[in-house]
């Protein structure tokens, strides 16, 4: 299948090294680690945020252009509700963003790091 905006619709993602390709640099730790261990597209977290696994990384941030409007992010779930989550390529903090507007300026702080997030439970402000 085209994509009219010139990139291809990831499916099926298996493999960490797909996702680096992708993006054209290493995925930051522990992220990484992260994603070697969940394989399933979408991980309910909290019974309402969702962390995208290794096969739907790509294909949500293609969806949403998220390297078009938020360069260095990475968007790695939602809240189920309108709000993405994205990570810093560059440092590693996670941020809240609405999906109607994913530029950096309008991002919202959430932990100071992935890890941070995930042991808080991947918990996100409503």
């Amino acid at each position: 299948m085209s994509c009219p905006f010139g990139h291809r619709r990831a499916q099926g993602v298996q493999s960490l090294e797909e996702v680096e390709t992708w993006l054209g640099r290493p995925l930051p730790e522990p992220y990484r680690s992260f994603l070697a261990g969940t394989a399933v597209s979408f991980l309910a977290a909290n019974g309402r945020t969702l962390v995208y696994g290794r096969t739907a990384v790509m294909e949500r941030n293609d969806t949403h252009e998220s390297r078009a409007y938020c360069p260095g992010h990475l968007m790695i779930g939602d809240n189920s509700g309108g709000v993405a989550l994205v990570l810093s390529l560059a440092d590693g903090q996670v941020h809240s963003v609405g999906m109607g507007a994913m530029t950096p300026d309008c991002f919202e702080p959430v932990a100071q790091s992935f890890a941070a997030w995930q042991a808080a439970g991947f918990l996100c402000a409503e």
